[in-house]
């Protein structure tokens, strides 16, 4: 059986594509990070391997392997520093013409398929045009708008949605986190199952998160020369780890939101922590100005601009308060 929950859809069309034999042999997955799109991924490789006839069992040898990532017809490929090289993606596909080793079908999973090279997709199209009959892709990503649509039209592309707060209330429930802990998880997991049980297995995650927060929306009260090299060191650090650069817009994103939602009158104890402890005299289009400049900015690190220059005008953007 499929034990995951809140993907209901999803996985009925897979299992109903696997029990009627007429499994597409690629899927494109799309949702946000954490949502539950790699679990979703390694249970459909248990399924085209089970050994047993209600599938995927996940008890038996197969199942087991696959599940521990020992499985021989098993590839997970994800990025290594900030793409998914050509040299990598070569190597793979090379393998890919041996018959499955120890299974009915080979399992390439592609991690964060939109951080793929221009040169890696081309190589991966082709085998995709034509692909043998013994290998399953499952490509995921967060951001449809970075894979080509030459890639999308050669998958069954499958949505991956926010899971209710109810569920995500019952899996921290399990894992033991108290009422209060929990709900403040909740507001800030957006659904993702994984994220929420990442942050409750770290205690120190939520401090860490709240303190990294503080410091961005006190950027609103720094100097242009201080939010001007702010900006310089972001764009270093996005050479080195995007990830990590476009998790803490994400999280100022969050911060410009929680501020959206004080001046339209709702609670600080709805929102949560996060927004500054004195009351702001932003005006309503201010905020979503910025809110916008951000989302913007962000989108456009996705694409190929450069950073040090969408940084810089981000900062000079930040609004100023209302005397």
């Amino acid at each position: 059986m499929w034990n995951i929950e809140g993907h209901d859809d999803a996985i009925a069309l897979l299992n109903t594509s696997l029990e009627r034999g007429n499994l597409a042999h690629s899927y494109l997955f799309v949702g946000s990070k954490g949502i539950g799109k790699r679990s979703v991924a390694v249970a459909l490789a248990q399924a085209v391997n089970c050994l047993e006839n209600s599938k995927p069992c996940g008890s038996c040898r197969s199942c087991v392997r696959v599940s521990s990532g020992l499985h021989a017809d098993l590839r997970i490929v994800t990025k290594r520093n900030t793409v998914i090289g050509i040299e990598e993606v070569s190597d793979l596909l090379h393998d890919l013409n041996l018959q499955p080793y120890e299974g009915k079908y080979r399992v390439v999973i592609f991690d964060e398929i939109n951080h793929t090279s221009h040169d890696s997709f081309n190589a991966l199209l082709k085998v995709l045009e034509e692909p043998p009959k013994h290998v399953l892709f499952v490509l995921l990503t967060s951001n449809l708008n970075l894979v080509p649509e030459t890639i999308q039209s050669r998958c069954q592309t499958i949505f991956f949605h926010p899971v209710s707060n109810n569920m995500l209330l019952k899996k921290l429930r399990e894992a033991g986190v108290e009422n209060e802990t929990a709900q403040e998880i909740i507001r800030i997991a957006h659904g993702r199952i994984r994220e929420a049980l990442e942050i409750a297995s770290d205690p120190t995650i939520l401090e860490s998160r709240y303190e990294k927060l503080q410091s961005l929306m006190a950027l609103r009260n720094q100097s242009l020369a201080t939010r001007i090299a702010f900006a310089e060191q972001m764009a270093k650090d996005f050479s080195q780890n995007r990830d990590l650069v476009l998790s803490d817009l994400a999280l100022w994103i969050e911060g410009w939101r929680f501020l959206l939602l004080s001046a339209a009158g709702i609670s600080r104890e709805t929102i949560g922590r996060g927004i500054p402890e004195k009351a702001l005299n932003y005006q309503l289009s201010d905020i979503l100005g910025f809110l916008e400049k951000l989302m913007s900015t962000t989108a456009a690190l996705h694409q190929n601009v450069n950073p040090r220059l969408a940084l810089e005008s981000l900062l000079m953007a930040i609004p100023q308060e209302k005397q």
